[in-house]
């Protein structure tokens, strides 16, 4: 099945290590976040009369960035063989990541507020790759245990 949506099977493997890598960076982004070295001048204000530099820390950004950019390698690289039952699984696991995602969107909704509803906001940008990644492995291995079953 030609399928030019995804990208080629090579890169899942490294891109999955780097997802966990930037995924424990992210655990400990606090730790790295005050340690200078992702800190840059991004301009001056003036303060009390007299120009202060003015610094952004890109920690958090490019974690966000890379933990994305990985999950998405991850999820949507081609199988070595791919063909149209891996395709209609990994369509059956986007659909239902969506529903799960969704309705815990909604259940938390009701639950948090305020700041602790905006880290909700932020997890949930991972939530529906991670749960599709989760989904189709499953399947996948559901696959190849009734393939070896019937043999």
């Amino acid at each position: 099945m030609k399928t030019n949506y995804l990208f080629p099977n090579w890169i899942k493997t490294p891109a999955f290590i780097f997802l966990l890598l930037f995924i424990g960076l992210g655990l400990f982004s606090n730790d790295i976040a005050h340690s200078d070295i992702l800190k840059i001048q991004i301009g001056e204000r003036l303060e009390k009369g007299e120009m202060v530099p003015q610094y952004k820390d890109f920690t958090d950004t490019i974690i966000g960035f890379s933990v994305i950019l990985f999950s998405l390698l991850v999820a949507f690289s081609k199988e070595k063989e791919e063909d149209e039952y891996i395709e209609k699984i990994r369509l059956h696991s986007l659909v239902w990541a969506i529903y799960i995602n969704f309705t815990a969107l909604l259940i938390l909704f009701w639950v948090y507020y305020d700041f602790d509803f905006l880290s909700v906001m932020m997890f949930n940008l991972f939530t529906p790759l991670w749960i599709f990644i989760i989904l189709f492995h499953i399947q996948k291995i559901k696959l190849q245990k009734s393939l070896n079953h019937e043999e």
